[in-house]
């Protein structure tokens, strides 16, 4: 079951991209499982959750890109999810 993000998490969140300025995903541990946090203009912050993540998925937007995409959008046909994969990694979902 997804958790609510607690205060605290919203904080780090939001202090993990303030010292990070020029990333838009962030992955995030929890008790639970893991929260994929994506950063949009003006600073809002969508958050995804999964129970897990493939082994070796490496802490880089492009890779969180496309977990985040999968946690969030789970029943979109994979066709699609590819192409508002690339629409974000050209800029043109934010």
């Amino acid at each position: 079951m997804m958790p609510a993000p607690t205060p605290a998490d919203v904080m780090a969140d939001r202090d993990w991209f303030a010292s990070h300025p020029r990333r838009r995903y962030h992955v995030r541990r929890a008790a639970t499982g893991i929260w994929l946090v994506r950063k949009r203009t003006g600073g809002v912050f969508l958050r995804a959750w999964t129970a897990s993540l493939p082994r070796g998925v490496p802490d880089t937007d492009d890779a969180l890109r496309e977990q985040w995409y999968a946690a969030a959008w789970a029943d979109l046909d994979p066709a699609t999810r590819d192409e508002l994969i690339r629409a974000d990694k050209a800029g043109g979902r934010d």
